[in-house]
C-alpha cells in the first residue's frame, strides 16, 4: 500500500515538473512573440514618425514657398503702385503700366488694374473732349470780346455824329443805326457771358482733378441752354400777358433778352419776379420815364443817404428808367456795375435808354438774388415786394402777375415752386 502511494506521488511530482517546464516553455514562446510584436510596432511607429516628419517638412516647404510667393507678389504690387501713383507719373505712363499689370495672370492686382485701365482710357477721352471744348469756347469768347469792343466804338462814334449832325433826316438815320448797333451790342454781351460761363467751367473741371475721376461738362451745358431758353422766352406775346400792349412791348423786349443772358438768369422764377415787378412799376414797358422835376427837388435834394451831397443832385439824379434809379450814389454804383465808367454820372438821362434801362433793371434784381430766392423758397411773395419796394405795396397784383408769367414759362406750374 505504501508503495502504491509512493508511486502515485512520484507520478504526480513528475507531472508537476513536466507542467512547470511546459509552462516555462510556453511563457518563453509568448515572450518571444511579444518581443517580435513590439519590434514590429516600434518599426511601424518609426515609419509613421518618419512619414509624418516628411509630410511636415513638405508642408513647411510649401508654406515657405507660398509665403515667398505672396511676398514677391506684394513687392511687385508695391512696385506697380509706386510707379502708378508717383508724383511725376503722366496719364499715358499710367495707362501703359495698368495695361501691363492687367495682363499678368494670377497677379493680386489684375482685376483692379483691369477696372482702372478702363477708367483711365475713358478719362483720357473725356480730357481730350474737354480740351476741344475749351479751345472752341475760348475761340468763341475771343470773337465775342473783339466784336464787343468794335461795337462799343461804333456806338460812341454814332452818338458823336448825332450830336454834330444838324439835319433831322440824317439824325433819324443815325438814331436807327444806333438802335440797331445797340441791339447787336446787347446780344454780343449776352453771348459773351455764356461763353465765359462755359470757359470757366471747363477750366475748373480740367485743373487738379483726382486720378481717374470722370469729368463732364453736361451740367454747365445744361445751365447755358437754360439761360438761353429763359432769355428767348421773353417775347411780345409773353409781355402782353402782364404789360399794356404797345410799341415798347413790340420793340424793346430784345434788350431784356440780352440782359438776361448777360446776367445769367437761369431760374424761371427770377424772371417771373422781374417781369411781374416791372409790370407794376412800368406798366407800358416804357423805359423813357423820368420823375417830375418839382417832385424830385422836394423829395431828394440834400439826401445824404442817396449820395446827393452837391446842390442840384436831387433833380439831376431823380428816378429814371424801368426801376426809377434814384440818387447820385446809385447812379455811380450802377454805372460801375454795368462797366459804363462814369457815363451815368456824366449823363444820367442815359438811364432812360431801353438798352441801358433793361440792364439796370436786371442787375438790380440780380444784386438782391439771395433775398429773393429765400423768399421764393419759402413761398413768401409778399416778402419779395418788401425786398424790392420796402413795403407790402400792391402785393395781390404782384402775385397775380407773377403766377401768370410763371405759368407761361412753366405751363405745368399753377403756383410758385419751392426748392
Amino acid at each position: 500500500m505504501l508503495d502504491r502511494v509512493t508511486t502515485v506521488l512520484a507520478v504526480a511530482g513528475t507531472l508537476v515538473a513536466t507542467g512547470q517546464a511546459a509552462s516555462t516553455w510556453i511563457n518563453g514562446i509568448y515572450s518571444e512573440r511579444a518581443a517580435i510584436v513590439r519590434s514590429a510596432q516600434d518599426l511601424k511607429m518609426e515609419e509613421i514618425k518618419a512619414k509624418q516628419q516628411l509630410e511636415l517638412e513638405n508642408l513647411k516647404g510649401r508654406q515657405e514657398l507660398a509665403i515667398e510667393k505672396v511676398k514677391n507678389a506684394s513687392e511687385l504690387a508695391k512696385s506697380y503702385l509706386d510707379a502708378l501713383f508717383g508724383q511725376d507719373r503722366q496719364s499715358g505712363d499710367r495707362t501703359i503700366l495698368l495695361d501691363a499689370l492687367r495682363q499678368i495672370e494670377g497677379h493680386p492686382l489684375k482685376e483692379w488694374a483691369e477696372d482702372r485701365y478702363t477708367r483711365e482710357i475713358n478719362q483720357q477721352k473725356e480730357l481730350q473732349r474737354l480740351a476741344e471744348s475749351k479751345a472752341e469756347a475760348s475761340q468763341e469768347l475771343g470773337e465775342h470780346e473783339k466784336e464787343r469792343r468794335e461795337l462799343e466804338v461804333d456806338v460812341q462814334q454814332i452818338r458823336i455824329k448825332i450830336e454834330a449832325e444838324g439835319g433831322a433826316p440824317e439824325k433819324e438815320k443815325l438814331r436807327s443805326d444806333l438802335t440797331r448797333t445797340l441791339v447787336r451790342l446787347g446780344t454780343v454781351k449776352g453771348l459773351l457771358k455764356l461763353s465765359q460761363i462755359q470757359v470757366t467751367a471747363i477750366q475748373n473741371l480740367s485743373s487738379e482733378k483726382p486720378l481717374l475721376q470722370t469729368l463732364s461738362i453736361a451740367e454747365t451745358s445744361a445751365q447755358v441752354a437754360t439761360i438761353a431758353a429763359i432769355a428767348d422766352a421773353v417775347t411780345p406775346d409773353l409781355l402782353k400777358k402782364v404789360f399794356r400792349a404797345g410799341r415798347y412791348v413790340e420793340t424793346d423786349y430784345r434788350y431784356f433778352q440780352n440782359a438776361i443772358k448777360e446776367f445769367a438768369i437761369s431760374d424761371p422764377r427770377m424772371l417771373a419776379v422781374i417781369l411781374a415787378t416791372l409790370a407794376i412799376e412800368a406798366p407800358t414797358f416804357n423805359a423813357d420815364y423820368t420823375e417830375a422835376e418839382a417832385y424830385a427837388k422836394n423829395s431828394y435834394e440834400g439826401r445824404k443817404d442817396l449820395g446827393n451831397v452837391t446842390l442840384g443832385d436831387g433833380v439831376k439824379f431823380r428816378g429814371r428808367g424801368y426801376i426809377g434809379l434814384t440818387g447820385r450814389e446809385n447812379y455811380e454804383a450802377m454805372s460801375r456795375r454795368l462797366g459804363l465808367g462814369t457815363l451815368l454820372l456824366d449823363s444820367p438821362e442815359e438811364a432812360t435808354k431801353p438798352e441801358i434801362a433793361a440792364r439796370i433793371a436786371v442787375a438790380f434784381f440780380v444784386d438782391r438774388r439771395l433775398r429773393i430766392e429765400r423768399n421764393l423758397n419759402e413761398g413768401d411773395l409778399a416778402g419779395i415786394r418788401r425786398t424790392i419796394v420796402g413795403g407790402n405795396v400792391k402785393v395781390n397784383e404782384f402775385k397775380q402777375k407773377y403766377e401768370i408769367v410763371l405759368a407761361a414759362l412753366l405751363p405745368s406750374a399753377s403756383e410758385p415752386e419751392k426748392e
